[in-house]
C-alpha cells in the first residue's frame, strides 16, 4: 500500500501551504490557502522535472471525472438553488461567499440526525473507560476499534493483511472488523477520538456526536475538511502533510490526554450548534421547509 514500495522510481516531497505563520486560517480566508498552494508548487514541480521532461495528459478516466466536476461547477452556478448537508453554525463564513453566486442556498443538515433508530449489533466496547478508545477507519497504550472496510487496500480482501504478530498482540485491546454501524460507534461513550479519512458524512458525524478527530485525508473534499477540522473549528489534528508512526502516536497522545479537553469542549459546543438548528424552529428545518414549498411552488 506503500507507494514507495510499489513505484521504486517514484520522488516525493512535502511542501508548505505558503502562509504565513500568522495567518487566521479563518473560512473567509480560504482563497488564500489555493494561492498559497500556487506559488509554492509552481516552482518546486518545474525543479523536479528534467528538460526532457514532457507533460502527460491524465488518464482518460480521470480527465472525464474532472470535466465532469467542471461541469457541475458551473450547473451550481445557474441552478435556482443548492441543497446542502451542513447548518449554519457550521459553515457561516462560506455560506457567505457562496450566497454570492447562488443565493438560494438550503442548509437541511445534519441529514442524519433526523433519522432515529440505531442499529442494535453494536461492537463490544461497554467495558472500556469512557472517552479511550481510537476509533480507526481506514496502535500502543489505547484500546482501539479498528474497520479495515474490503477493497481499502489494493488486492482481494485477506485477514492475512492484518500481521499476525499484531493481531495477537493487540486482541486483548484491539478489535479489527470489516464493518461497524459507525454513527452508532460514535455516539458511544467509551470513544474518546475518530482516526479518519475525513469524508463529509464521517467529519459530520463525528461532529455530532461531540468525538474529536485526527484526520488523515486522500482525495477529493477531504483536504478541506481535514483542514477545516484542525485550524478553522479546531476539534481535531491533520496529518495529512507528514504521516507515519511517530506523528499517529503524538496526534493520538495530544488528542486522548494533552489536549483533551480543548477538543472536547470544541466539539461539544459545534454539536450542540448542530442539534439546535434541527430542533422543531431550528434554521436547518426552516430552510427544509422553505426547500419544500419551492419546490411545490415550481
Amino acid at each position: 500500500t506503500n507507494i514507495r514500495t510499489r513505484e521504486r522510481d517514484v520522488k516525493t516531497i512535502t511542501i508548505t501551504d505558503g502562509l504565513p505563520d500568522d495567518h487566521p486560517c479563518s473560512g473567509d480566508r480560504i482563497l488564500d490557502v489555493f494561492e498559497g498552494m500556487r506559488t509554492m508548487t509552481g516552482p518546486v514541480f518545474k525543479e523536479m522535472m528534467e528538460c526532457e521532461c514532457v507533460l502527460l495528459r491524465l488518464l482518460y478516466q480521470m480527465e472525464c471525472f474532472l470535466l465532469w466536476l467542471m461541469w457541475r461547477k458551473r450547473l451550481g452556478y445557474r441552478a435556482h438553488g443548492l441543497i446542502l448537508n451542513t447548518f449554519q453554525g457550521l459553515d457561516e463564513s462560506i455560506l457567505v461567499h457562496m450566497q454570492t453566486l447562488c443565493p438560494n442556498i438550503y442548509c437541511i443538515g445534519p441529514i442524519h440526525t433526523l433519522y432515529n433508530s440505531r442499529v442494535t449489533n453494536e461492537p463490544k466496547v461497554t467495558t472500556q473507560t469512557p472517552q479511550s478508545i481510537v476509533s480507526n477507519s481506514l496502535w500502543e497504550e489505547n484500546p482501539f476499534l479498528w474497520v479495515q472496510r474490503p477493497g481499502s487496500i489494493i488486492g482481494e480482501y485477506d485477514v492475512n493483511q492484518v500481521p499476525k504478530h499484531l493481531a495477537d498482540e493487540t486482541k486483548q485491546r484491539g478489535f479489527i472488523t470489516t464493518w461497524v454501524p459507525q454513527e452508532a460507534v460514535l455516539a458511544h461513550t467509551a470513544i474518546g477520538v475518530f482516526l479518519t479519512h475525513s469524508g463529509w458524512n464521517s467529519t459530520i458525524e463525528s461532529i455530532m456526536e461531540g468525538v474529536p478527530m485526527i484526520c488523515w485525508p486522500q482525495n477529493v473534499d477531504q483536504q478541506v475538511n481535514s483542514r477545516f477540522v484542525s485550524e478553522v473549528w479546531k476539534i481535531g489534528i491533520d496529518i495529512k502533510d507528514t504521516c507515519d508512526r511517530a506523528i499517529v502516536e503524538k496526534a493520538v497522545r495530544d488528542v486522548i490526554d494533552a489536549r483533551r479537553s480543548e477538543f472536547i469542549e470544541s466539539t461539544r459546543m459545534l454539536g450542540e450548534l448542530g442539534g439546535q438548528s434541527v430542533a422543531d424552529d431550528g434554521a436547518s428545518v426552516m430552510d427544509l421547509y422553505r426547500l419544500i414549498k419551492t419546490i411545490s411552488s415550481l
